[in-house]
């Protein structure tokens, strides 16, 4: 009798590694393309991604036939990421004990589609491949709201701060307006004093009059 065993646990065995090899695909939404002789395995390190957290390219070459990952890939190829009209190139470094990993650190600041672009080359093998979210082989950025807990307040609005020479100019004006008010309140109580004193005057030429015709029969 021939024992069909050995053979089944080959199988599983079998099976079971290659859906290992296979799982970061599977786990994760990237795109996988052969490039040449290679395959690349690309999407975002963290899923999914949120605007204005810390994440970045993934990126994973294998050799198409063999399945072998790919060091030092780092040393020869460059990445970039583009948003809209935006680009900006990210240095990929080699993820540690993972041969064929490599990322590229980014802080995506705004929700939407991005492109991720690779040129340089393998090996002496050129590359220039863009890999774009809008195709819906991996994920775009989404709003960081849809997760927030609690709510975020609203700012309270606040009056902008004056300048300095503002103020300066505002401190002048009121010290001047202070000078001109009591220069208007001494000029306010001459006038008082004056009119008081003119009024004194003609009492005293008044009484003085009216004493001189009292006093001229007498002396008659």
């Amino acid at each position: 009798m021939i024992n069909v065993f050995p053979a089944v646990g080959r199988l599983l065995a079998a099976g079971v590694c290659s859906w290992l090899l296979l799982w970061p695909a599977v786990a994760l939404a990237h795109e996988r393309r052969d490039v040449g002789k290679y395959q690349f395995v690309v999407g975002w390190a963290g899923e999914p991604a949120f605007e204005g957290e810390k994440n970045g390219i993934s990126l994973r070459i294998l050799v198409r036939d063999s399945n072998e990952p790919v060091s030092g890939a780092e040393q020869t190829l460059k990445a970039e990421v583009l948003f809209g009209t935006q680009r900006k190139e990210v240095p990929l470094r080699a993820v540690f004990q993972q041969p064929g990993m490599y990322a590229g650190d980014l802080v995506p600041t705004k929700e939407g589609d991005y492109r991720f672009r690779f040129f340089g080359a393998i090996d002496g093998a050129e590359v220039n491949q863009t890999f774009d979210s809008a195709d819906k082989m991996f994920n775009g950025v989404e709003s960081i709201r849809a997760i927030q807990f609690p709510a975020a307040e609203s700012p309270v609005a606040t009056a902008p701060p004056v300048p300095a020479a503002a103020a300066n100019s505002g401190a002048a004006l009121a010290g001047l307006q202070s000078a001109a008010q009591a220069a208007q309140s001494a000029a306010a109580s001459a006038q008082t004093l004056a009119i008081v004193g003119a009024v004194l005057g003609g009492l005293g030429l008044l009484l003085g009059g009216v004493a001189m015709l009292r006093n001229r029969p007498a002396a008659a």
